[in-house]
């Protein structure tokens, strides 16, 4: 079972079709002063998709970058998306 989205096997369909695309994985980028590996990037969308799923636009971002189609990505990612928990459903009915 996964313990967390770098561990999942979308994290590392992410990078393998990162890596097609020729992407630096081991490379940084600086986003607002702070560097930041690049396969970090990856992780957080998997951490999201994982655990709210992507929305159309979110999907359609990571496929153009990724060179796949939306429906890639979404058969990719639902597998493993992590289901709600009882007692989340119940404190939405209460909401």
């Amino acid at each position: 079972m996964r313990t967390s989205p770098g561990d999942s096997e979308f994290y590392q369909w992410l990078l393998h079709h990162a890596r097609l695309m020729n992407w630096d994985l081991d490379a940084v980028d600086e986003l607002d002063g702070v560097t930041v590996p690049r396969r970090r990037f990856f992780l957080v969308w998997a951490s999201i998709a994982l655990t709210n799923g992507l929305t159309p636009a979110q999907t359609g971002q990571l496929a153009h970058g990724l060179g796949v189609t939306p429906d890639e990505v979404t058969a990719a990612y639902t597998p493993e998306l992590r289901a709600a928990t009882i007692d989340e459903l119940n404190q939405a009915l209460h909401l």
